[in-house]
């Protein structure tokens, strides 16, 4: 009986829907309606009420988009449009990925559609972090998009969500992190800790790594031709480091446990390192700051980063293949060793090669480094593969960063692949 009432219903639904077609009524609240509906006896879902309902309204002539009925599926949980004018910030499914683990394959398929629909020749497309709770301020990606406009960037933008991950595999190293970090603050002894830092590090730079692969791989899966992609992103060992030694500074419970364990698992000389001498307390931290820097600086020899990192030069050789261009910002850690250097009491720690250079560089992007007052700025990473740069203050806030230069950059190449493919103005 349930199966005939509910067959009715479907009915029903079909009839009115093609009656509301015809007398012009629009889709959209028709539908907003409709997927809040329960099941119950006598009445199908929601959804599918709804899907019946666009369908028999767009035989009749009566459609909604493809991203607007998208939206209605899976509601944005953002909730901020305050800075929509700089882009469509809810366009893109992977955003909607926390609410929704369950649905990644559906929301990679969504994803790619959404490309395949949008992407054009001159195309920017901006890879990084747009997912902020509701009523937080404007986002990192917002502020790189903003960037990019307000440097008169006019073609086509388009933006993907690299917050989180829409492959099960890789997502499932966000609870290996949790793992990790639980398994560092616990460990005794020396060696445990020091293994708990590495896998830590392992799984947070090449979950990274394989974020940024995905959204390319899914780019070139799309056919993106003659157009630029900017990621603002990245990791490397003076980033970790830096982060690591500033938390020991916050004076909290938590802050002390953290100094204890990195004492514990790269102090050479506790003793020396309590001296009341600061030449000499200085010394042992600078030889302790020296210990972790080339600890993490070796996660670039785990097996598990070199395969992300393989597969992350694979997919922009790729892209690039489709005379696309990538851009890559150098990083932001060119001031962390002066930073070491006065948490070691003024005295200046070795640092291993290559402690600054971004994971995301490789000879085949264009890194970007940051301009200020006619030199490199302070903060702009000394990336050995850096190849221009450019001014790196934000054009929404008042941020500065390498994050900012990046896509001036892209925005140019982007305009001059236009122009190539002839979809762009002189």
């Amino acid at each position: 009986m349930r199966a005939g009432r509910h067959q009715n219903e479907r009915q029903a639904d079909e009839s009115a829907a093609r009656v509301a077609a015809r007398l012009g009524c629009a889709p959209l609240p028709i539908l907003q309606f409709l997927l809040g509906l329960p099941e119950d006896s006598e009445h199908p879902a929601g959804r599918e009420r709804a899907e019946l309902v666009r369908q028999a309204m767009a035989e009749e002539g009566v459609t909604l988009s493809v991203s607007q009925w998208n939206q209605l599926l899976v509601p944005d949980p953002r909730g901020d449009s305050r800075y929509a004018g700089l882009g469509a910030f809810h366009a893109d499914p992977a955003s909607w990925q926390p609410l929704h683990l369950a649905q990644l394959p559906e929301l990679r398929q969504r994803r790619l559609d959404y490309l395949q629909q949008h992407n054009a020749p001159g195309s920017l497309v901006v890879l990084d972090q747009f997912f902020a709770p509701v009523g937080s301020g404007p986002t990192h990606g917002q502020m790189v998009t903003a960037t990019a406009r307000g440097s008169g960037f006019i073609g086509p933008l388009l933006e993907l969500d690299t917050t989180y991950s829409l492959q099960a595999a890789t997502a499932a190293r966000l609870t290996q992190m949790e793992t990790a970090q639980k398994d560092f603050e616990q460990a005794r002894n020396p060696q445990q800790i020091r293994d708990g830092l590495r896998e830590l590090s392992v799984l947070k730079r090449s979950y990274a790594l394989e974020r940024s692969a995905e959204s390319l791989e899914q780019l070139a899966e799309a056919g993106l031709r003659q157009s630029a992609v900017n990621l603002s992103l990245g990791h490397n060992a003076a980033d970790e480091v830096r982060r690591l030694l500033q938390r020991t500074l916050e004076g909290t419970d938590q802050s002390s446990r953290l100094l204890l364990q990195l004492i514990r698992g790269f102090c050479e000389d506790s003793q020396s390192l309590v001296d009341p001498r600061p030449e000499v307390a200085g010394l042992e931290r600078a030889r302790m700051v020296a210990n972790l820097a080339r600890w993490l600086q070796g996660t670039t020899e785990d097996s598990r980063w070199q395969a992300s990192k393989r597969r992350y030069d694979l997919a922009v050789e790729s892209l690039e293949k489709g005379t696309n261009s990538v851009v890559v910002a150098a990083g932001n850690e060119g001031d962390a060793s002066a930073f070491l250097q006065a948490w070691c009491s003024g005295q200046k720690p070795d640092l291993p090669a290559g402690f600054e250079n971004n994971d995301l560089s490789n000879p085949l992007v264009t890194v970007v480094g940051a301009w200020e007052d006619g030199r490199p700025a302070p903060y702009s990473s000394h990336d050995d593969e850096i190849d221009c740069y450019a001014a790196g203050h934000s054009l929404l806030g008042d941020e500065k960063g390498t994050s900012f230069s990046a896509p001036r950059v892209a925005a140019k190449l982007a305009a001059e692949h236009g122009r190539e493919a002839g979809s762009q103005p002189a």
